[in-house]
């Protein structure tokens, strides 16, 4: 279960961490006493910049400053992925300081996105125009499709040479 959920993305690319996956929590694999911690993100399009953006950020960020802690991200779906937080401190109580960390990370990468991301339109008249170009052109199609479809068809020619039905001659 997913817990303390948290929707506040303001941009289409803006990622937002829902909160910790208990579930996903593991033993850290050689390193005793240490565990992974998995978060999940969501996001309404995946980038690749955001990707690349955050593997960058979390090479410099511990999630936990008092063991070799790491973050990673793996996408696993169109609309969202986890973020691990490996080799922390098995106390719980530490768990919620990891999460905290994980949510300053993406806030991070989330303004980064921002900073890189192209100025909407000047005005609500080129985005009014911008969507009636849109729908003009595919009523457009759709008229030609209709319009097609009501003219006259000439017959096509059979490819199939045509041949006779046998009749048994036997009747009961």
């Amino acid at each position: 279960m997913i817990d303390r959920a948290h929707q506040d993305a303001s941009f289409e690319s803006d990622v937002v961490l829902t909160g910790l996956v208990p579930q996903l929590t593991t033993p850290s694999r050689d390193h005793c006493g240490l565990v992974d911690i998995w978060f999940e993100v969501r996001w309404r399009e995946r980038s690749t910049e955001w990707g690349d953006s955050f593997a960058r950020l979390a090479k410099e960020w511990r999630p936990d400053p008092r063991s070799p802690s790491v973050f990673g991200l793996f996408s696993y779906a169109a609309n969202s992925a986890l973020i691990v937080a490996r080799r922390v401190n098995s106390d719980e109580t530490v768990w919620q300081q990891v999460e905290e960390q994980a949510r300053l990370l993406v806030a991070r990468v989330n303004r980064e996105g921002d900073t890189q991301r192209p100025l909407p339109p000047s005005s609500q008249s080129e985005v009014a125009r911008g969507w009636t170009m849109r729908v003009r052109g595919a009523t457009s199609g759709l008229r030609a499709s209709l319009r097609w479809m009501g003219e006259p068809k000439n017959a096509l020619p059979s490819v199939a040479p045509k041949m006779p039905i046998p009749s048994s001659q036997t009747s009961r």
